[in-house]
């Protein structure tokens, strides 16, 4: 990527977590470049990256399961969900053809939002820029055709009231070619408290933390395997962001 050695990249930085991204700032602008690790050539050989289709990620990725990491059970997953998210993103995409000016704009808006109100960074257990993403294309998709301001009081009206931990997704027709690898793979909200419980907040050595351990938000990635965007949120950081979204409608 040129973009790499341009004269006006002022920092790059490789950030660690469960979907490794890249941070990068160009000409003062910040993004968060999706990292996805793969061996040379593997992936473009089903996909023409000047025109993804949905259809071939998909195979593409199922591909990747059941070849090169060992099948559906396999434990060596961690590229998986960069792919996953590779393919949500390509999704958000393609829903937002028609309105992708709105989008831009009303995702910029709502994204300097939540860091002027530090309420951004996964890794603290807020919102990441996938989660800002789903909302935001979730209000576009609710209210087609209509102008920025009316999306963002919408956007702070409907989810300052959302009965969390009910989930914000993406609706989509499944392919059923793959039904077997979602049902072991999409997110489904007993895996996730389980893993909660035992692998992110290990409640059987520190029950302290049961509370926080609980399902607070869940925003579903339309990837495949669907995912949980939000899934470092926990109830300290649940209650401020209900703080934040209720003092966001007010001034709307």
């Amino acid at each position: 990527m040129e973009i790499l050695n341009h004269s006006r990249t002022n920092f790059i930085a490789k950030i660690e977590g469960r979907i490794p991204l890249i941070k990068i700032n160009f000409m003062e602008a910040e993004f968060d470049l999706l990292l996805v690790s793969l061996p040379k050539n593997s992936f473009n050989k089903l996909i023409a990256f000047n025109e993804p289709k949905i259809e071939k990620v998909d195979e593409a990725i199922a591909t990747y399961i059941l070849e090169r990491i060992g099948g559906i059970e396999a434990k060596n997953n961690g590229q998986l969900w960069p792919l996953s998210g590779y393919r949500a993103n390509l999704r958000l995409y393609e829903s937002t053809v028609n309105s992708r000016k709105t989008f831009t704009m009303l995702l910029q808006t709502i994204k300097f939002w939540t860091k002027n109100h530090y309420i951004y960074g996964s890794k603290f257990g807020f919102l990441n820029g996938s989660a800002i993403a789903i909302l935001t294309c979730k209000i576009i998709l609710d209210f087609p055709a209509n102008s920025v301001p009316f999306l963002l009081k919408k956007f702070f009206d409907i989810y300052s009231k959302w009965e969390w931990p009910k989930p914000v997704e993406i609706v989509e027709l499944a392919n059923k070619k793959y039904n077997e690898i979602r049902l072991v793979l999409d997110w489904f909200g007993t895996k996730e408290v389980y893993h909660r419980h035992l692998n992110q907040f290990h409640v059987d050595l520190y029950p302290w933390l049961l509370e926080h351990s609980k399902l607070q938000w869940v925003v579903l990635n339309p990837g495949f395997p669907t995912q949980n965007t939000t899934f470092n949120v926990n109830k300290s950081t649940a209650e401020i962001l209900k703080l934040e979204f209720l003092e966001g409608k007010l001034i709307i």
